[in-house]
């Protein structure tokens, strides 16, 4: 079975409170312009800076082809029925270009959304809710009228809204074998949770997920498997080894996590991550590009990396 073609996205994202429309705007239509597949946004309502949901939509009216989705959208902060709503309606105005990627909300986050008065429950409880959930937006987008009961999610006779789309693809964030599991079986793709990781730890991930969805009677290679990680197409090895170091030096982000793993090093370092990490059954790799001029890096990898890329 053949994965799908592999693709490029940018993950976008600036430090807390610092984030601004004009930013993401440039690098969308960057991307765009770069042959980029997508652009995706940050969503974490307890951290300062603007809206991952409403900044994805207004950038979505300032582009024509690049797709968008978020990192991650997780279940906890809404609810099922309103998210259908909004992603429907997203995904007509942008022309049917929404990529719905979900989380149930991570353990080691629990005080962050204490702190906003969201209600977290127990980790398998929110993997419950979040199949219920999924249930529910696809109900919604195919149903004039569409019920559900699950244990925290129902819906009785709500009136559904179609998407732009056929189907908006639903990939889900996960990493222990219960979410693997369930993504394998319901989800359209796969993005590992907590960032990069080895190329063998991603091929047991994916062999795990890929498992699944035979058992469930569905054809593997029809998911998208998706690694997030940092980027940055560096002149030579000194280029290289200086920004890894500066990323190794970088105070922590949210939640205590440091700059992760990713595609950093030479276009022959860089296609060369890309090619192991493919046969390992990656097919999308999403960058957040390191180093003082991303819209420099954006056209460099447009030139030297995106071609290469859709030739896999």
């Amino acid at each position: 079975m053949t994965n799908p073609a592999a693709r490029l996205s940018i993950a976008f994202s600036t430090p807390a409170g610092n984030q601004s429309f004009e930013q993401a705007l440039a690098v969308a239509h960057a991307a765009e312009a770069a042959g980029f597949a997508s652009v995706a946004f940050g969503d974490r309502p307890h951290d300062p800076g603007l809206d991952g949901w409403t900044l994805a939509t207004a950038v979505a009216a300032r582009t024509e082809r690049i797709r968008l989705w978020h990192t991650t959208l997780n279940l906890p902060y809404r609810y099922p029925a309103v998210l259908a709503k909004e992603a429907a309606t997203l995904d007509r105005l942008s022309g049917g270009r929404l990529d719905l990627c979900l989380g149930a909300g991570g353990e080691g986050n629990r005080p962050l959304y204490d702190s906003i008065g969201v209600p977290l429950g127990a980790p398998g409880e929110r993997l419950t809710d979040l199949e219920d959930g999924i249930a529910i937006l696809r109900g919604l987008w195919v149903h004039e009228r569409f019920s559900y009961a699950g244990r925290a999610y129902r819906v009785e006779d709500a009136p559904g809204t179609k998407p732009a789309q056929l189907a908006i693809p639903i990939w889900i964030g996960a990493r222990l074998p219960r979410s693997l599991r369930m993504t394998g079986r319901i989800a359209d793709g796969y993005i590992k949770n907590g960032g990069w990781g080895s190329v063998e730890e991603l091929a047991e991930m994916n062999r795990r997920v890929d498992a699944a969805a035979e058992r469930a009677g569905r054809d593997p290679g029809a998911l998208r498997h998706i690694l997030n990680g940092s980027g940055y197409l560096a002149r030579d090895r000194a280029d290289a080894e200086a920004i890894r170091a500066q990323a190794a030096a970088a105070p922590p982000g949210a939640g205590g996590a440091r700059p992760a793993g990713g595609l950093v090093g030479t276009a022959e370092e860089v296609l060369e991550l890309i090619r192991a990490y493919r046969a390992a059954g990656v097919d999308m790799f999403t960058v957040r590009f390191l180093g003082p001029d991303p819209l420099a890096q954006i056209a460099r990898w447009g030139s030297e990396i995106v071609p290469a890329v859709a030739a896999l």
